[in-house]
């Protein structure tokens, strides 16, 4: 995808962006919204993974804008193109979708991962 069509794609999202603000930002500011930049249906949560798995089961194969309510940005660095194109990508590959959600499964039924120690051998 290039550089212009994500900004393109941006830009949608942003006009239905700034027509919801008003109503959603007393009540959930600090919150993070996906919204599909055709329909602009939207869905919204508490962290990215959680909106992005929202966005990708409630519209799949669509593309979608990322704003964290209240705020000019989702992250306090700035974002560059790629990186959203690259996420564009991540939500786009079932096989890799599939697996974030059984990864999700076994952490919500009480598994356990490697700790940093574990991986490096030593704390952080």
């Amino acid at each position: 995808m290039t550089q212009n069509r994500i900004h393109r794609l941006h830009a949608k999202g942003e006009r239905f962006y700034q027509r919801l603000k008003t109503r959603l930002e007393p009540r959930h500011k600090g919150e993070i919204i996906a919204i599909e930049v055709e329909s602009g249906g939207y869905v919204m949560g508490e962290d990215e993974l959680e909106v992005a798995l929202k966005a990708v089961k409630k519209f799949p194969g669509k593309k979608f804008s990322f704003f964290r309510i209240g705020y000019p940005a989702v992250h306090k660095s700035r974002l560059h193109a790629c990186r959203v194109s690259e996420t564009q990508e991540i939500l786009n590959d079932t096989a890799l979708m599939r697996q974030i959600r059984r990864s999700q499964a076994y952490f919500a039924r009480g598994g356990k991962g490697l700790s940093f120690k574990d991986v490096f051998g030593k704390s952080l």
